[in-house]
C-alpha cells in the first residue's frame, strides 16, 4: 500500500513540473523564462532523489545523493536570479554573478568527488520502506556548502522580506507565499540530515511541487487574492463596467461588458488602454458607441498606508439624464467655435495636470496670439477669423499627440497652453507663420506671437496667468521677437498694466485725463483750420502718461469707448471756451470707435452733447476706421449716415493701412479720408514723379473727399505735398500735440 502511494506521489509531482515548466515558458516573458529554468533545476533534485530512493546498486544511490545536493545548490541559485525579477529589483551585478557561479562550481566539484576523497562527507546507508537510500555524514568542508545554501536563502528571502514590507497587503500575499515555499524547500532537507532514523526526506517532495506553486503564486494566485482584496471597491461599482491593472500595469480583471463598448478584446497593458482612450489618471473621457454614451473614468487605488494597488477603468452609461449634465460641464468649459477649452475649462484641466504631474514635469505657461486679428477680420470677414481660429486650434491639438500638454481659448484672437518647458521651442519654431486656407482658393500667412513663464515657483496658477500674459503683451511691443520670457521687469509693468486697468473707471470719474491738441495746417494759407485731440493721463501715482502708454490697452479691455466719451465732452468744453474769439474757429477731431457707433443712444448722446455746449456739429470731427469691417457694415453706414445728416464731419483712417477695400471706401459715408505721410514717400520711391500720389489725392477730390495728411516732419516732405491737390496737414513739423494754452499761443503766431 505504501509503494503505490510513494508511486502515487511520484506522478503527481512529475505531472506538476511539468506543468509549471511549460506552462512558465509559455507566459512569453523573461520572468516566465527564469521560473521555467528554476522549475527545471528543482525537478532535477527530485529526480536525483527518486534515483536514490529507488535504485538497488549502492553506487549509482551514492552518485545520485550527491547530485542532489549539487542540485539543490544551484536551484536556491536560479531561484534567487528568479526573485530578483520578481520584486522588480536591479538585476544582479555581472561580477556578482561571475563570483557566485565560481563558488557553486567549486563547491559542486566537492560534493561530486566526496565518495572518492571524503573531504566533504562520507556517503551513509539508511533503511527505508522500499530498500535502502543513500544519505551523507558531513564532514567540516560540507558545511561550507550549507553556508552557501544559506546564503542564497537569506539573500532570496530579503529581497521577499522587502517588498512584503513595501507593497499592498494584497500584494504582499504573493512575495509571502513565494517565502514560504522557500523555507519550505530548506527546513526539511536540514532536519532530514540531522535525524539520523529519517528515511524520507520531504524537501525533495517540496522542490518538485516548487515550481508548480510559484508559477500559481506568481501568475494565477495574485489576481484572485487581489480581487479578493478590493471586494469593497468592486461593490460600490458594481452597476458601472470595470476594467482593473494591477500594479504593474497588466490586466487584472475585465467585465465582458468592456469587451462589448470597446468592440474588441479588452487589452492586457494599462498602457495600451489609456492610449486608446486618450486618458491619463484621475481624467475622465466621453466614449461614443453606436446609440450609447458613456463617461470613462481613470482612478488609482490605494490601501489605508498609501500604497498603490490597481488602476480602474469605470465606463459609466450617461445616455439619459446624467449625459445632459455632461454636456452642460462641456457647453461651460468648451469654446463652441473651436472645440478647445474655454477658460474657465482650460483652467479646470490645467490644473489638474499640475496637480498630478508637476513633480516629474517642468511647465511652462504660454499665451499665444495671432497678430493684427482685427484686421484679418475687417479685410477677409468674420468667417474667415473664425477659419483661422479654428485652424490654429487643430495645430495645437495636434501637439497632444506628441506629448502631454493642454491648449484653451483665452480670448478673441488668444490660445493658452500648458505644455513641458523642453517643448516651447518647438511649438514656437513651427507655429511662428502658418499659412491658413480661408476659402475661395485664398491663403493667408497667419503670424503668431508668444509669451510664456516657466512655472518653477510657488505661485498660484492665475499669477502664472497673469505673468505669461505680461510676457506676451511685451512680444506685441517688440518688432522682430515673436517670443518673450517671463522676467522681473516684465512683472513690474503687468503691475502697471494691472494698476491701470484698475484705476481707469475712477480715473474718468475724477477727471483725471486731459486732451491736447495738434494743429491741422492749411499748409499753402500758413493757417491753423483745426486740431487733432489726443488724450493724456495725470495719474496720481505714476505722473503723467501719453496716450501711447495705456490707449491699447484700453482697447483690448473695452475701456476705450467710455475714455471716447469723456473725450467728446472735453473737446466739446475747448471748442465753448474758443467760441467767439478771434483766435481760434476751427474744428476738432476726436475718436469714434466701433462700440462707440454701435450704441443704440449715440446720436442722441451726441446732439446732446452740442446742445449743452451750445456748438455746431461741424466742428466736432470724428475719426473712425471702419472701411475694412463687414460685420455690421449696414448698421455702421446707417449710424454714419445719420451722423452727416446731423451735420457732424465723418474723417476716415483705414486707407494705406492694408485692410481698407474699394468697397469700403465707396459705401461708408465719410467726409475726409486721412492719408500717412509715410504711404505717400513709399508711393513716391516708386514712382519718382508722384504720379500715383497725385491720382489716389486727385480721386478722393473727385468725390468730394477731402484729405488730411498726418505725418509730416519735414520740410521735404512738404515738398511733396505742394505738388499735389491737398492742402491740410498734421505733423512734428508744425507741432507735437500740446495743452490748450499752448496750442491758443501757436494759433495766435501762425493765423496773425
Amino acid at each position: 500500500m505504501t509503494a503505490y502511494l510513494g508511486l502515487l506521489g511520484f506522478v503527481i509531482v512529475t505531472v506538476s513540473l511539468l506543468f509549471s515548466v511549460v506552462a512558465s515558458y509559455r507566459e512569453r516573458s523573461y520572468q516566465g523564462r527564469l521560473l521555467g529554468r528554476t522549475s527545471i533545476v528543482c525537478g532535477l533534485v527530485f529526480v536525483t532523489y527518486s534515483v536514490n530512493y529507488l535504485s538497488k546498486d549502492r553506487d549509482i544511490m551514492a552518485l545520485a545523493c550527491c547530485l542532489q545536493y549539487i542540485c539543490i545548490l544551484w536551484a536556491f541559485y536560479f531561484m534567487l536570479v528568479f526573485v530578483v525579477e520578481f520584486c522588480g529589483s536591479k538585476k544582479l551585478n555581472f561580477g556578482l554573478r561571475m563570483f557566485s557561479i565560481a563558488v557553486l562550481m567549486l563547491d559542486s566539484a566537492v560534493i561530486l568527488t566526496g565518495p572518492i576523497n571524503e573531504i566533504a562527507f562520507e556517503i551513509g546507508y539508511r533503511n527505508s520502506v522500499i530498500g535502502e537510500i543513500a544519505v551523507l555524514k558531513p564532514k567540516f568542508f560540507f558545511w561550507f556548502h550549507c553556508l552557501v545554501c544559506i546564503f542564497e536563502i537569506s539573500t532570496i528571502a530579503s529581497f521577499l522580506i522587502k517588498k512584503i514590507v513595501d507593497s499592498a497587503k494584497c500584494y504582499a500575499i504573493k512575495y509571502l507565499t513565494v517565502l514560504a515555499i522557500l523555507f519550505l524547500m530548506a527546513m526539511p532537507n536540514g532536519f532530514f540530515l540531522l535525524n539520523e532514523s529519517a528515511t524520507y526526506d520531504y524537501s525533495s517532495a517540496f522542490f518538485g511541487l516548487a515550481g508548480f506553486v510559484l508559477y500559481l503564486a506568481v501568475f494565477k494566485f495574485s489576481p484572485i487574492m487581489l480581487l479578493r482584496g478590493v471586494q469593497g471597491y468592486m461593490s460600490a461599482v458594481v452597476f458601472d463596467t470595470v476594467v482593473l491593472y494591477d500594479n504593474a500595469g497588466n490586466l487584472l480583471n475585465s467585465d465582458a461588458r468592456a469587451e462589448a463598448i470597446l468592440g474588441h478584446p479588452v487589452s492586457g497593458k494599462e498602457k495600451e488602454m489609456s492610449d486608446e482612450l486618450d486618458i491619463s489618471e484621475d481624467e475622465r473621457t466621453v466614449l461614443e458607441k453606436g446609440d450609447k454614451t458613456y463617461t470613462v473614468f481613470s482612478r488609482k487605488v490605494f490601501d489605508k498606508k498609501g500604497k498603490y494597488v490597481l488602476s480602474a477603468y469605470v465606463f459609466h452609461d450617461v445616455t439619459d439624464s446624467e449625459k445632459e449634465i455632461l454636456k452642460e460641464h462641456q457647453n461651460a468649459t468648451t469654446d463652441p467655435l473651436t472645440g478647445a477649452y474655454n477658460r474657465a475649462g482650460f483652467m479646470e484641466y490645467a490644473q489638474n495636470m499640475v496637480d498630478n504631474h508637476g513633480s516629474e514635469v517642468c511647465f511652462a505657461l504660454m499665451i499665444c496670439g495671432i497678430n493684427n486679428f482685427k484686421d484679418i477680420n475687417r479685410l477677409y470677414g468674420t468667417k474667415a477669423g473664425d477659419t483661422v481660429l479654428r485652424d490654429i486650434a487643430g495645430r495645437l491639438s495636434d501637439y497632444r499627440k506628441r506629448f502631454r500638454m493642454t491648449y484653451g481659448r483665452n480670448a478673441e484672437s488668444k490660445f493658452i497652453l500648458l505644455l513641458p518647458f523642453d517643448e516651447v521651442d518647438t511649438v514656437v519654431s513651427e507655429m511662428s507663420t502658418v499659412p491658413v486656407n480661408i476659402g475661395d482658393d485664398r491663403t493667408i500667412d497667419v503670424n503668431l506671437r508668444y509669451g510664456f513663464v516657466v512655472m518653477n515657483e510657488d505661485l498660484s496658477f492665475e499669477e502664472y496667468c497673469e505673468n505669461a500674459l505680461a510676457a506676451f503683451v511685451n512680444s506685441k511691443k517688440n518688432e522682430g521677437f515673436s517670443v518673450v520670457e517671463f522676467s522681473r521687469d516684465l512683472k513690474e509693468e503687468q503691475k502697471i498694466r494691472e494698476t491701470l486697468l484698475a484705476d481707469a473707471p475712477h480715473a474718468i470719474e475724477n477727471r483725471e485725463f486731459e486732451i491736447e491738441l495738434q494743429p491741422h495746417m492749411n499748409f499753402r494759407e500758413k493757417k491753423v483750420v483745426g486740431a487733432k485731440a489726443w488724450v493724456q493721463w495725470n495719474h496720481p501715482k505714476l505722473g503723467k502718461l501719453y496716450q501711447d502708454r495705456f490707449m491699447d490697452l484700453f482697447n483690448e479691455s473695452g475701456i476705450v469707448a467710455e475714455l471716447n466719451r469723456y473725450i467728446w465732452r472735453a473737446a466739446a468744453e475747448t471748442l465753448e471756451r474758443l467760441k467767439g474769439s478771434d483766435i481760434f474757429n476751427g474744428y476738432i477731431s476726436v475718436e469714434l470707435d466701433k462700440k462707440n457707433i454701435m450704441d443704440p443712444g449715440l446720436t442722441d448722446v451726441l446732439t446732446g452733447l452740442l446742445a449743452e455746449y451750445d456748438i455746431k456739429p461741424e466742428k466736432l470731427h470724428f475719426v473712425v476706421r471702419v472701411c475694412g469691417e463687414k460685420e455690421n457694415r449696414a448698421a455702421i453706414i446707417r449710424v454714419l449716415t445719420e451722423l452727416r445728416s446731423r451735420g457732424f464731419y465723418i474723417e476716415e483712417a483705414d486707407f494705406g493701412k492694408g485692410y481698407s477695400t474699394i468697397s469700403g471706401i465707396m459705401t461708408i459715408p465719410f467726409d475726409c479720408e486721412i492719408i500717412s505721410m509715410e504711404f505717400l514717400r513709399e508711393a513716391i520711391k516708386g514712382d519718382s514723379s508722384g504720379r500715383a500720389a497725385k491720382a489716389l489725392i486727385s480721386a478722393f477730390a473727385s468725390i468730394d473727399v477731402g484729405v488730411v495728411i498726418v505725418g509730416v516732419d519735414s520740410k521735404e516732405d512738404i515738398k511733396i505735398l505742394e505738388d499735389t491737390e491737398t492742402e491740410i496737414a498734421e505733423g512734428a513739423y508744425f507741432s507735437a500735440p500740446v495743452p490748450l494754452k499752448e496750442f491758443v499761443g501757436y494759433v495766435k503766431k501762425i493765423n496773425r
